[in-house]
């Protein structure tokens, strides 16, 4: 099971879909829940020392380090195979091209509503929309949900100016044996069902299914559920005031960064949105934690 870790790890590095930031946050993830899964670095005749140098960065270095990591796969040589894509992928080397940009819909559609032409996205929901992957725009927006920092009207408002901008940002919705429907319940809706209705998103991406989410977390919201409660950013204060006030606060989390949930963590989740193989490799890491 660990070698199929190692083999995806490296599908979704060299997928045309990869997301370096989110394969680095993944490992680091892994590595925290299950450090087994790493082996301790080594370099030696076998294994390929890591060179910091980039001007001796090119394909057939790329080649040798994966060997590497296939008899040493360490956290650190892991996480050096993806900065070293990503360099040769900036700097356009063969074999190493950024995926051509998806066709955007800037039609009319939605554009006479006030909250897309109100709403000022953030630099993560913006950096997914100009890379032109809906799987990636669909993953921002999940994160946009998770993160505290955003209340409902703000991820609402998210949702429609992506939606308005990205052709096909939803599926229609349907249920099948992998994403049943909705639970009418309210009372009986809780952490397990949000992470439940998160797995059905990740099989059916709908505006329903979204908008369900969203529902479910703000309820969970409401009720004060550790992990779900409203955090906006506090204004500065001064340091009289700071040095006042000494009861112990639970820490909240970085501007902009997804909520972890009980039961799984954010990247992974993310991850599991995304589509292609990085779901593969989340999928396989959340069967080996």
């Amino acid at each position: 099971m660990e070698q199929n870790f190692h083999h995806a790890f490296l599908a979704a590095l060299n997928s045309p879909q990869r997301d370096f930031a989110l394969l680095n946050a993944m490992l680091e993830e892994s590595y925290a829940a299950k450090p087994a899964l790493f082996d301790p670095h080594r370099e030696d005749s076998v294994c390929e020392a890591i060179n910091h140098d980039t001007i001796d960065w090119n394909s057939g270095y790329f080649a040798l380090q994966v060997r590497s990591l296939e008899h040493n796969f360490s956290l650190e040589r892991a996480q050096h195979l993806i900065a070293l894509s990503q360099w040769l992928t900036e700097h356009q080397h063969d074999g190493f091209l950024a995926p051509p940009a998806a066709h955007k819909d800037n039609g009319n559609r939605n554009m006479n509503n006030n909250e897309t032409t109100t709403f000022t996205p953030g630099q993560s929901l913006l950096a997914a929309l100009e890379s032109g992957s809906l799987n990636r725009l669909r993953s921002a927006l999940v994160a946009e949900l998770e993160n505290n920092r955003l209340d409902a009207q703000t991820v609402r408002q998210a949702m429609k100016w992506a939606e308005s901008r990205a052709s096909g940002l939803f599926a229609d919705y349907e249920e099948n044996t992998l994403a049943l429907g909705f639970e009418a319940d309210k009372s009986k809706w809780d952490v397990d069902y949000y992470n439940l209705q998160s797995a059905y998103l990740m099989m059916n991406f709908s505006r329903d299914r979204f908008e369900h989410l969203m529902d479910i977390y703000q309820v969970l919201r409401d009720r004060a559920v550790s992990g779900f409660v409203h955090q906006p950013k506090a204004a500065p204060r001064p340091a009289s005031a700071a040095t006042a006030s000494a009861a112990p606060r639970s820490p909240t989390p970085a501007p902009g960064a997804p909520v972890r949930q009980s039961g799984s963590t954010s990247a992974l989740r993310v991850a599991a949105l995304a589509g292609g193989a990085l779901a593969a490799l989340a999928l396989l890491i959340f069967a080996l934690l």
